[in-house]
């Protein structure tokens, strides 16, 4: 989502510019038709992608949280920040950076799988890596 959402801002700029090429059949209509586009219909597509933007960010809130997030996708780095979950959580985190077994676990299968399984054994944390990971139950972050 932060990848579409940076997409979107890079697409607004060039249809303020006029460019259109990253609309290939916009650009191709335009261009066979020997014609440019209208302020009218440039103002539209710019006001949909402002409120596209504003939508990603309402729906996916943590997105800018990337560094915040670095613990769910690998809770064994060095150097991770998870001050922003409760104490609980953070405890549960500790025990699990301290198990060798569950490294092993995290390298081998899927996140969601891992934090759905270790759910009942580390209840704080497994809700809070997947309130996290719902949005993109298909995808990794």
């Amino acid at each position: 989502m932060k990848t579409f959402q940076q997409k979107l801002s890079l697409w607004s700029k060039g249809i303020s510019q006029g460019c259109t090429e990253m609309f290939s059949c916009l650009n191709d209509f335009l261009t066979n038709n020997e014609i440019s586009l209208s302020t009218s219909v440039k103002n539209v597509i710019l006001d949909h992608m402002a409120e596209s933007i504003l939508f990603v960010k309402k729906y996916f809130p943590n997105l800018n949280d990337d560094e915040r997030n670095n613990w769910i996708r690998t809770p064994f780095a060095k150097s991770l920040i998870y001050n922003h979950i409760t104490s609980t959580a953070q405890e549960e985190l500790i025990d699990i950076r301290s198990g060798n077994l569950l490294e092993v676990e995290f390298n081998e299968k899927s996140i969601s799988e891992v934090w759905l399984r270790r759910q009942q054994e580390y209840p704080a944390i497994g809700k809070e890596a997947l309130v996290t990971l719902i949005p993109f139950a298909t995808t990794y972050l």
